[in-house]
């Protein structure tokens, strides 16, 4: 049997390991992980092995000088340029003429590849895809499939409010040789992005196989010691070198020190009689350890001096790297090849020191350098949001600020700001971290954040930030069409905020700070065009939570003539949103209900509509009775996706609760009618909404619920004829959201009490 090794990867996220050797080669308790792969491959009968190279190269193929491993033999195939994943192993397996195995030589498994090859045989799938379940699967490729295993689509890690599945794809994969003639020579092409769509166009078939065993894909610097201790404890199946001491393993019979087991003692190891070691210590070959120095739960690699007194709990310190006395790390630090921790010194939990530095004596490193962990969840609902003085300070601010300055393609950014002191602080922290990247940064002054959404079309900007709140603050990143940034760009600006990466230009590279206060008279003039022809005839009453606010929609509605009367009467928060109005009934209306009328306004007119992913399913209805669409974006990737947020840019009206205000009037006078009798002509319908809790991991959750719905982009979905249940995870993971729809109130209070209910029979059996 034939095996590729993909093995051609920078691991980025593991540096400072990977700054002097490929991923592959670095070590798990003693060897390196390539090593591990290579003895599954001959402990289940392959003979053959082509590795695909890459960064790095010459260390892989160096490490094998006769091109044999026990009894693989092993064929290099170096990449040119980078052809990614698919083109990769095309160049290596071309002239395969029967079924071969496609495996990561940087992921750690003990699954049965013989009953893989089996059962892919059996099934006649063009590929089959081994997965996984995962408890988080925010970071893995996941793979959709029908009730007998055939693969229906794909999602390539999403937030929690877009996962329907914990069927991870490990990147292990059983191709048939023919499928090698649809990827292209010389021309980048990946599995997942490329290669597996076109085979689901082509109606060929694929397996997704679920494997039992252990596999941990060792993406950063946590599972990389996740992974070890894991090995430790004897959760993976692979041969450790035992001594005559329960629970330690290595080489080396009798090190000496204090050990609590489990641990990984290398040879040459020097220990000295009262040092601490463990548990889940790996102390790599020629490690020495001082008098009183404690590690645990820490990975040593070679030939690095611990000095006496250094207290090391949770990290990692790379090659021939010197502690010295009464030195300490913390959680998730990393110290790289090379690098010294002088005497006194201490890295906090996190940060990571880069090869060959020194940190000098009695210096306490609290920044992040290059170092790759796993991410927290940055962003809610909301945006960044958290209590003042804890999560968001001027200095967090600061950092963001630089972070989006860094991320590609940001030249013009935009920063408006609610009403307050400590909201203007944050926003001026995080002009100055925008501004310390280069970028040109427009400052709106206090405005609300309907005015900045405006902003980000008018002025062109790459994107705009907003900091509202009080005592509790939230910045909100809009992109470029005024709608929050997608899923890529968060996920893009909360590794960077961790890692603490940003550019840093020349004091003559710095750009002024424009100052854009005159948005209020521009954005009044939108305002004016939302009602071309006047509003004479027409009368209203309007409240808003932001005082400024209600006196630019007064003055608007003065000047376009409208008579300010009580009825009818409609209302906004702080952020500029139509939260509900009073007709001239006294008939209350909310949210939804007036989205619904200007979406029906815009039908009217021959237009379709764009707008977010949960808008009342009644809008469809609505758009069918117009003979339009009603189209709904999300921060989701995807070409079509990019399309509807196209169309919403143009319509900033159905998210602008004043434009909202001034386009229903127009209407009214345009028809000759009032809102309650724009209101009647609506279908009848009512939302219910609620959060539930979550104990659990929202992907256990969501498979638990599968029962109530069917996946969607976002959660899961049921369509009846007069009812809708929308339920998916919320971004932090901590709670799900669940939606109902109905024709009358008393009919959706019943069905969210029912669905409730059900929601909990199913999360608590």
């Amino acid at each position: 049997m034939h095996a590729v090794i993909m093995a051609g990867g920078e691991g980025s996220r593991l540096r400072p390991l990977t700054c002097d050797r490929p991923k592959p080669m670095v070590r798990l308790c003693g060897r390196p992980i390539m090593h591990y792969i290579l003895d599954l491959l001959d402990q289940h009968g392959f003979d053959t092995a082509t590795v695909t190279l890459g960064y790095l190269a010459d260390v892989i193929q160096n490490a094998f000088p006769t091109g044999q491993y026990k009894n693989v033999k092993l064929r290099f195939v170096k990449e040119n340029m980078p052809l990614g994943t698919a083109g990769g192993v095309r160049n290596a397996a071309i002239d395969c003429t029967e079924d071969f195995l496609v495996i990561s030589g940087d992921a750690l498994c003990d699954f049965d590849l013989q009953s893989i090859m089996k059962r892919h045989k059996e099934s006649g799938a063009a590929v089959t895809i081994v997965c996984v379940h995962v408890d988080d699967p925010r970071e893995y490729g996941l793979v959709n499939t029908d009730a007998a295993g055939h693969v229906t689509g794909f999602t390539e890690k999403p937030p929690w409010s877009g996962v329907t599945t914990d069927l991870a794809n490990t990147g292990i994969y059983v191709i048939r040789p023919d499928v090698m003639r649809l990827i292209p020579p010389d021309k980048p092409f990946d599995f997942a992005k490329d290669l597996f769509p076109l085979l689901l166009k082509n109606r060929m078939p694929m397996l997704a196989l679920p494997a039992e065993g252990y596999w941990c894909d060792i993406g950063d610097l946590t599972m990389y010691r996740t992974c070890q201790h894991d090995m430790l404890e004897g959760r993976v199946s692979v041969q450790l070198p035992r001594t005559e001491t329960a629970g330690v393993f290595g080489r080396q019979a009798s090190p000496g020190g204090k050990i609590f087991p489990p641990v990984y003692i290398g040879e040459r190891v020097q220990l000295s009689r009262e040092a601490v070691i463990g548990p889940h210590a790996v102390l790599d070959d020629g490690v020495r350890v001082d008098p009183h120095a404690r590690v645990r739960g820490s990975v040593i690699l070679p030939n690095t001096v611990i000095g006496p007194g250094v207290r090391l709990t949770g990290v990692i310190v790379g090659e021939n790297a010197m502690l010295e006395r009464d030195s300490a790390m913390y959680e998730d630090a990393v110290l790289g090849t090379g690098a010294t921790l002088g005497e006194g010194a201490d890295v906090q939990p996190g940060v990571g020191v880069w090869p060959n530095k020194t940190v000098m004596a009695g210096t306490t490193v609290r920044q992040n350098m290059k170092s790759g962990s796993v991410r927290p969840q940055l962003f809610s609902e909301t945006g960044i949001e958290g209590p003042v003085g804890m999560l968001i300070s001027p200095a967090f601010c600061a950092r963001v600020g630089s972070a989006v300055g860094s991320l590609k393609s940001m030249q013009r950014v935009g920063v408006g700001y609610g009403a307050g002191n400590a909201v203007r602080a944050m926003a001026m922290a995080l002009m100055a971290g925008l501004a310390s990247t280069g970028v040109q940064v427009l400052d709106f002054g206090c405005v609300m954040a309907c005015q900045l959404r405006f902003a980000a079309s008018f002025a062109e900007l790459s994107c705009s930030l907003y900091v509202g709140g009080h005592d509790n603050i939230s910045l909100l990143m809009l992109g470029a069409d005024g709608l929050p940034v997608e899923n890529a760009v968060e996920r893009a600006l909360t590794a960077a905020v961790q890692k603490d990466e940003a550019i840093r230009c020349a004091a003559e590279e710095y750009k002024e700070i424009a100052d854009m206060n005159s948005l209020r008279m521009i954005y009044q003039q939108e305002l004016y065009r939302c009602a071309p022809d006047g509003l004479q005839g027409e009368q209203a009453a309007v409240s808003c939570e932001d005082p400024e606010g209600e006196l630019l929609l007064r003055d608007t509605l003065l000047r376009l003539n409208v008579t300010l009367r009580d009825k009818p009467h409609f209302y906004l928060n702080a952020a500029g949103d139509l939260t509900r109005a009073v007709d001239e009934t006294g008939r209350q209306a909310g949210a939804e209900e007036l989205l619904a009328a200007c979406c029906a306004v815009a039908f009217w007119q021959g237009e379709d509509v764009a707008v977010p992913y949960d808008a009342p399913a009644v809008l469809d209805k609505i758009a069918e009775a117009y003979g339009k669409a009603c189209l709904r974006y999300d921060q989701l990737d995807g070409e079509d996706n990019q399309s509807i947020r196209r169309l919403a840019r143009r319509q900033l009206w159905l998210r602008d609760g004043m434009m909202m205000t001034v386009r229903l009037l127009a209407h009214m006078k345009r028809r000759q009618c009032s809102l309650a009798q724009l209101l009647a002509e609506l279908p009848h319908f009512a939302v219910r909404q609620r959060s539930v809790n979550l104990t659990a991991s929202p992907s256990v959750a969501m498979q638990s619920l599968s029962s109530l719905g069917a996946p969607q982009r976002q959660g899961i979905a049921q369509n009846g004829d007069h009812t809708t249940i929308r339920i998916w995870p919320l971004k932090r993971g901590d709670r799900l959201r669940v939606l109902v729809e109905a024709d009358e109130p008393e009919t959706a209070d019943e069905l969210m009490a029912d669905v409730s209910r059900k929601i909990a029979d199913l999360l608590d059996s």
